[in-house]
C-alpha cells in the first residue's frame, strides 16, 4: 500500500465510524465507492509479477560529450500487469538528450516492451546493475516494487584531438622500425649522407650526380633510419594539483592532453606506457597497437584527481614500468616540492620533458573580472617561472600550456624557426 491507498482507507474508515456514530445510513452509502474502488484495486493488483530485463546501450565505448542511446526491454512471463512504471534515474554528470525515463504502461502477459532513452556524459565509467519498476493496479492504490538484475557498463573517453605531427621527439630509440629519427643510416625518407657504393646497394639509392664528378667510382645514397621509442606519460591526479572552480576542473584539460600524446604516439608506432599517480596509483605497461591504446584510454576515463599521494612515489615503481633512457612526458601544473623528483629522473638517465597546463591562466579565464588581483596573478606568474628556470636548468623541457588554446599550436608558434 501506498500513501494514495491509506488516504482512501482513512476516508472510508472515518465514513463507516460517522454512519455507526450517527446511525445514518446517507453515510454507510457514502462509503461504498471507496470500498468498491479498494476493492477492484486489491483483486487487479499483481501478485508476484514475473519481469525480465535486459539492458543494451549502442556504445559501450565512445568519446566525451557523444549521444549515446540506450534500449531497456522488459518482458512480462507472467499475468497482465495493468499499471507498470519504469523510472531510470540518471546519475552524476549525465545528461538526458532525448527519450522519457519515466513511464507508465500496461503490459499484457506473454510480451515485451521495449524503451530508449538518450543521454550525454562526461568523461568516466558509468555502469548499471538493476532498473526498477513499480508494478500496481490499474489505480495505482497497491504497488509491489521489483529490482530486476540489467547489467551494462559505458566508458566515456576523453574527448578525441587530431595531432597531426608530434611535438616531442625522443632522443634515443629502439632498434625496431618507428618513425624516431635515430640519428643513424639506415631505411627512412630523409636524406644522410654519401657514401661509396657497396655490393648489394639497390641501383635507386646511386647518385649519379657525384659519378658523374668522379669518373670510375660508385656512389650511394643514405637516409636516417626511423625507429620506435619507449614514452612514458606520467598523469598527475593529486588534489593538490587539481584546480577547481565551479564546475570547471584543470585535471580534465591535463587528462584530455594524455590522451592525445597517447594516441599520437601510439599511431605513430612507439611503445608507451602510462602512470597515473595520486591516491591510487594505476598504470600500463609499455605496449603497443590498438588493443594497447584501449587499456590505456580506459584507465584515463576512470581517474580522478583527487589523489593524495606525492610524486615521489615514482622511485618505487618497478624498472620494467619504465624502461631506461625512454623519454617521460610529464603532464602536471607542477608544484616547488617536484623538482627533487625531477632531478632523481634526470639522474637515472630519463629524457623529461614537462608539459605544464597553466593554473594562473585558467583561473583567470574561469573566475570573474573582479574577483583577480592583478598583483597575485603577476606574483603568481613570477613565482612559476622561477620555478620552471630550475627545472630547464636540470635539461629538462618545459611546455607552459595556456589551457585555453591547444599545446601543440603553441608549442609550434614558440618554437617554429
Amino acid at each position: 500500500m501506498n500513501s494514495k491507498s491509506n488516504l482512501v482507507l482513512l476516508v472510508l474508515i472515518a465514513l463507516l465510524l460517522g454512519a455507526l456514530i450517527s446511525r445514518n445510513g446517507a453515510l454507510a452509502l457514502m462509503a461504498l465507492p471507496f470500498l468498491v474502488y479498494l476493492g477492484v484495486g486489491r483483486l487487479t493488483s499483481p501478485e508476484n509479477p514475473h519481469l525480465v530485463a535486459r539492458r543494451s546501450p549502442d556504445q559501450a565505448r565512445c568519446s566525451g560529450q557523444e549521444p549515446i542511446p540506450m534500449t531497456l526491454k522488459l518482458e512480462n512471463q507472467g499475468q497482465a500487469i495493468p499499471r507498470l512504471r519504469f523510472v531510470e534515474p540518471m546519475q552524476e554528470k549525465m545528461t538526458l538528450v532525448n527519450g522519457i525515463i519515466d513511464r507508465c504502461v500496461y503490459l499484457p502477459g506473454g510480451q515485451s516492451l521495449e524503451l530508449g532513452y538518450t543521454f550525454q556524459a562526461s568523461r568516466g565509467r558509468y555502469s548499471w546493475q538493476a532498473v526498477e519498476v513499480v508494478a500496481s493496479d490499474p489505480f495505482g492504490l497497491f504497488e509491489k516494487t521489483v529490482q530486476l538484475p540489467a547489467a551494462a557498463q559505458v566508458v566515456v573517453l576523453p574527448a578525441e584531438s587530431s595531432i597531426v605531427q608530434l611535438p616531442l621527439h625522443a632522443q634515443h630509440t629502439l632498434h625496431a622500425p618507428g618513425s624516431n629519427f635515430s640519428r643513424q643510416p639506415g631505411t627512412g625518407v630523409d636524406f644522410w649522407g654519401v657514401r661509396e657504393y657497396s655490393p648489394g646497394d639497390s641501383l635507386r639509392w646511386i647518385d649519379w650526380q657525384r659519378v658523374a664528378r668522379h669518373p670510375g667510382k660508385l656512389f650511394s645514397k643514405e637516409f636516417e633510419r626511423e625507429e620506435m621509442a619507449d614514452i612514458g606519460l606520467l598523469l598527475d591526479a593529486r588534489a593538490i594539483s587539481n584546480l577547481k572552480i565551479g564546475s570547471k576542473s584543470l585535471f580534465e584539460y591535463s587528462v584530455e592532453a594524455t590522451a592525445a600524446l597517447a594516441r599520437a604516439y601510439i599511431r605513430a608506432g612507439n611503445r608507451v606506457s602510462l602512470l597515473i599517480f595520486g591516491g591510487s596509483m594505476r598504470y600500463v605497461y609499455p605496449g603497443t597497437g590498438k588493443v594497447h591504446l584501449n587499456r590505456i584510454l580506459d584507465q584515463l576515463a576512470a581517474c580522478t584527481g583527487d589523489g593524495d599521494e606525492t610524486f615521489n612515489t615514482l622511485r618505487y615503481m618497478p624498472i620494467r614500468m619504465f624502461p631506461s633512457r625512454s623519454l617521460m612526458v610529464l603532464i602536471s601544473p607542477l608544484q616547488a616540492k617536484d623538482l627533487e623528483s625531477l632531478t632523481r629522473m634526470r639522474s637515472e638517465g630519463y629524457q623529461v620533458v614537462v608539459l605544464a597546463p597553466d593554473p594562473v591562466r585558467f583561473s583567470a579565464l574561469e573566475r570573474r573580472r573582479s574577483e583577480v588581483t592583478p598583483y597575485a596573478v603577476r606574483a603568481a606568474r613570477l613565482e612559476r617561472a622561477a620555478l620552471f628556470w630550475k627545472i630547464r636548468r636540470l635539461g629538462v623541457q618545459v611546455m607552459d600550456w595556456p589551457v585555453d588554446r591547444p599545446f601543440i599550436r603553441m608549442r609550434y608558434r614558440e618554437h617554429r624557426p
